[in-house]
């Protein structure tokens, strides 16, 4: 016989308490003889030996029941019964479930739930007998088999169990159940058995709830309580979100992490940033009991290039959820390609928007004619912008279309000097699913506009304008424009709902197809 909490068994001792209680008060009587009474001490002698084996019995089973409890607690399991079967002879097969989700990590007077489930795993394992069979699974939300088919060797199961490690995931335990059940209905063994190592988390039997599992006659499942006792501390860091996810510009970037109190009382956390491996400071958050806390964090970044954040929390009883990682890039150079029809005698529109002053941005345009963009080798730009492009030779198109399979970025402002059935029939089938036409022309007194009403704030090309004090696009007016007859990816509309701007993917790259022109001949946006 073994027991799996052996410390209990000092509760044994406690069997003679009712014993001492006895002793301790039990009444001396001064005995004085009567001779008129002594007929009658003959007659209830016999019944008072009576009362003293009663007695006696009452008290050794008082005993009985102190020690026998003490026992019980400490959970004895016979070896002769080969993993608890109730034959000594016939063979067994068994699974063990091992419950690997994240909540196993808490930890408790130096232990995780997860070592005291690997412990009670080998106590059992360690009853075993020769003929037997075991498996194992590894559960959260799905189940992983380790072995394909039941092993005999205990030492190679041993080996499997201390090996398990620990999972990012939650706990649902049917679809492990399920697998069980499955594999011991096709065993011939006498005695199957199925045991469960978990912290009794509910979520994990939440969906047993929506109907049982059968397992058919002769099976026995066995749960094993590997959990803490108490409330303990567990603050979770759920989330670490960019500001703007489109960092153009060296300097400061924000982000916002999101903090939740798990635990039943208010606690004050420690909250550590590291970028690039650099620490970069630490805030106090005070969070109140069962309650979440967002917190701004600013750093600042010099070097172009990708960059690694870590924002982590001081530990506690569950350190699995007390950190998070996000990367951004800030760019060095964008060298941008600007092609018309023909090129422009001064800067225009488009060209001082990129570079204000040279030198102060990190955007390197420059201008061409339609004309030398054979002589243009493409690999030196990361965007090729068609600025009221007529049309283009076929192998302009090509070298264009390889450029954005490969993950460059095409933007295209389409003017009334546009070919649309260039455009419909030869370059946007190639990259994009919008097609283009005619829309009303200007009026001469300029009485007719549209005003741009939406603009999709949450994509980084417009992120910037959520700020009304960093630019108003609503205000401009556009007197003329073309008419898009694609409705996906659409960033932003004109007031009539036609599109303005529309966003498609295409190989790697990516494709902006703007229904104006960005030179001030059909609108005041520019400006």
């Amino acid at each position: 016989m073994t027991f799996l909490n052996p410390l209990f068994l000092l509760g044994v001792t406690a069997g003679i308490i009712p014993f001492l209680i006895h002793l301790l008060y039990r009444r001396r009587l001064k005995v004085i003889e009567f001779s008129s009474l002594e007929f009658l001490k003959r007659i209830e002698g016999r019944k008072t030996r009576w009362f003293r084996i009663r007695e006696m019995l009452l008290l050794i089973l008082r005993c009985l029941a102190v020690v026998l409890l003490a026992i019980a607690i400490s959970r004895p399991i016979l070896k002769s019964t080969s993993f608890g079967s109730l034959s000594s002879h016939a063979r067994a097969s068994s699974v063990f479930i091992l419950d690997n989700s994240y909540s196993m990590g808490r930890v408790g007077k130096g232990k995780s739930s997860f070592s005291r489930a690997k412990t009670t795993a080998e106590e059992i394992l360690k009853l075993m007998d020769k003929g037997d069979e075991a498996s194992l699974i590894l559960a959260s939300d799905i189940s992983r088999l380790v072995f394909e088919n039941p092993v005999h060797d205990k030492h190679l199961l041993r080996s499997a169990i201390m090996d398990a490690e620990l999972s990012a995931r939650y706990t649902d335990f049917r679809p492990s159940l399920e697998i069980a059940m499955t594999m011991l209905q096709g065993s011939r063994n006498l005695n199957r058995e199925v045991y469960l190592f978990t912290d009794m988390q509910r979520s994990g039997f939440e969906s047993l709830s929506r109907g049982g599992i059968h397992g058919g006659k002769g099976k026995r499942l066995y749960v094993f309580d590997s959990g803490m006792t108490g409330d303990g501390l567990n603050v979770a860091l759920e989330a670490l979100v960019l500001t703007d996810p489109l960092i153009f510009e060296r300097g400061r970037v924000e982000c916002i992490a999101t903090l939740r109190n798990y635990s039943p009382r208010d606690v004050n956390v420690s909250l550590h940033s590291r970028l690039d491996g650099r620490e970069m400071g630490v805030k106090e958050v005070p969070i109140p009991a069962t309650s979440s806390r967002t917190v701004e964090l600013a750093f600042s970044v010099e070097e172009p290039g990708l960059h690694h954040l870590r924002v982590e929390i001081g530990r506690d009883d569950l350190t699995a959820d007390n950190y998070r990682f996000t990367s951004f890039g800030i760019p060095g150079e964008i060298k941008v390609a600007l092609i018309s029809d023909r090129r422009p005698t001064k800067r225009g529109y488009v060209e001082t928007a990129l570079s204000p002053q040279k030198g102060l941005s990190m955007f390197n345009p420059k201008t061409f004619s339609k004309g030398e963009l054979p002589s243009i080798d493409l690999k030196d730009y990361s965007v090729i912008a068609l600025l009221g492009v007529s049309s283009l030779t076929s192998a302009d198109v090509l070298r264009l279309t390889n450029f954005v399979q490969k993950g460059g970025g095409l933007f295209m402002a389409l003017g009334p000097s546009a070919d649309i059935h260039f455009y419909n029939s030869v370059l946007l089938p190639k990259l994009s699913s919008a097609r283009v036409r005619q829309g009303q022309p200007a009026t001469k007194d300029k009485t007719f506009f549209l005003r741009i009403t939406y603009s999709d704030y949450t994509h980084p090309v417009f992120s910037q304008f959520k700020d009304k004090d960093k630019g108003d696009l609503s205000i401009a007016r556009v007197y003329n424009r073309l008419v898009c007859t694609g409705t996906s990816g659409v960033i932003a509309r004109f007031s009539d709902g036609t599109p303005f701007i529309i966003e498609s993917s295409a190989g790697k790259g990516k494709v902006f197809l703007s229904t104006i022109p960005l030179d001030g001949s059909s609108s005041d946006l520019p400006l």
